[in-house]
């Protein structure tokens, strides 16, 4: 009988370590890929600034030629 009972109580605290394990595997790959997206948002954002600012540049220059 207490054979029967450690069983138990062994699979139960091999479930609960699954499920936290498991938790811990799930936040850290959703806190990893939020912050992957993050990263890429602002390197977007730095991207399209340069492109803004290199064309405001050109047309400057441009209207600068054609006076």
């Amino acid at each position: 009988m207490p054979l029967k009972r450690l069983n138990n109580k062994v699979r139960i605290t091999s479930l609960v370590l699954a499920i936290l394990g498991s938790a811990l595997f799930g936040y850290a790959l959703l806190n990893g890929s939020l912050t992957s997206r993050e990263a890429a948002l602002k390197s977007g954002e730095t991207a399209t600034l340069n492109i803004a600012t290199g064309l405001s540049t050109q047309v400057n220059l441009s209207f600068r030629a054609a006076d």
